[in-house]
């Protein structure tokens, strides 16, 4: 077992296809699949299930994927501490929607004209995943939201996420506001809402109680058959909310780059922060450079290494 036999196994397990692996890998497909073999004679297990609808990983793969990512991550780290000039490999980073629709392709776009050897991968998810993929070593660092103010009972709240345990570090990098739109088409002020569900993305799942509890207090009755919708995108949920069917939550900074449908009044419930999370101690020479880009108002909040 050597590293570009994990790195191999990590490409299939993730493409689900050795075709996809090999043209990822910029290899030739019978190499992939010998060295999947190998690793698989080496181990004594078998790491795939080949079937029509791909390859998908047998139990033993499954945990092998977990100490593979994070063997590989060491890896990376331990070429960037040993003497490049400067930043250079991949740098894999995931992040929440709102943050992908609000600064960062600006700072990677900056990013990418400073340092141009690096080749940058972004994924999006909910925070509670990204979190997860942080710790297994899948990515280097994710930027996540946190919801200020009580901590509620969410999955994807950061605050139910980062325990002592993982052995993770936060850098605030900023903060948002959360609205609710209320169709008000029926009269004006929160009151006239009524009896609409509440729809969100699935990053802003953890808001719903917080803005439930909001709603309630102001007097807006929720749908009973249909109180939480999920849609895909932050777009979709525009719609809907021009429909006048839901009440939609959103971020500020996103819900500023889109149009507020006519009839509709946005109210704020709560404040989130954004934090970059990243594995305690972790430190590469191409995370320090993304670092270093972050909004002026970022801060390494020390306080809340976890």
């Amino acid at each position: 077992m050597d590293l570009i036999e994990l790195e191999i196994f990590c490409a299939v397990a993730e493409g689900r296809s050795i075709t996809r692996a090999a043209a990822q890998l910029k290899r030739v497909q019978s190499n992939v699949t010998t060295r999947v073999k190998h690793l698989e004679h080496d181990l004594g297990v078998s790491l795939f299930l080949r079937g029509g609808r791909g390859m998908t990983l047998t139990p033993a793969g499954e945990r092998l994927l977990g100490y593979a990512q994070k063997i590989l991550a060491l890896a990376r780290e331990a070429r960037h501490a040993l003497g490049a000039r400067g930043p250079s490999g991949v740098l894999r980073i995931g992040t929440v929607e709102s943050v992908a629709e609000r600064w960062l392709p600006c700072v990677i776009g900056t990013y990418h004209q400073r340092w141009s050897d690096v080749q940058i991968k972004v994924s999006n998810d909910t925070s509670r995943v990204l979190v997860d993929q942080v710790r297994s070593g899948a990515i280097d660092g994710a930027f996540v939201a946190q919801v200020e103010g009580e901590v509620h009972d969410g999955p994807e709240l950061v605050a139910d996420s980062l325990t002592g345990e993982l052995g993770l570090q936060a850098i605030k990098v900023g903060g948002d506001e959360l609205l609710a739109v209320l169709p008000t088409a029926r009269g004006a002020g929160a009151g006239a809402a009524r009896c609409y569900p509440i729809a969100t993305t699935a990053e802003g799942t953890a808001y719903r109680k917080l803005a439930h509890d909001w709603l309630a207090d102001n007097g807006v009755d929720i749908d009973p058959q249909h109180e939480a919708i999920q849609l895909s995108s932050y777009p979709a949920l525009l719609m809907s909310a021009m429909a006048g069917d839901v009440i939609a939550l959103f971020p500020r900074s996103v819900l500023e780059r889109l149009d507020l449908p006519r009839g509709s009044s946005a109210v704020p419930f709560a404040s989130s922060s954004i934090y970059l999370v990243s594995r305690a101690g972790f430190t590469n020479s191409a995370f320090d450079e993304l670092v270093r880009l972050l909004p002026a108002g970022a801060r390494c909040d020390k306080s809340r290494v976890v």
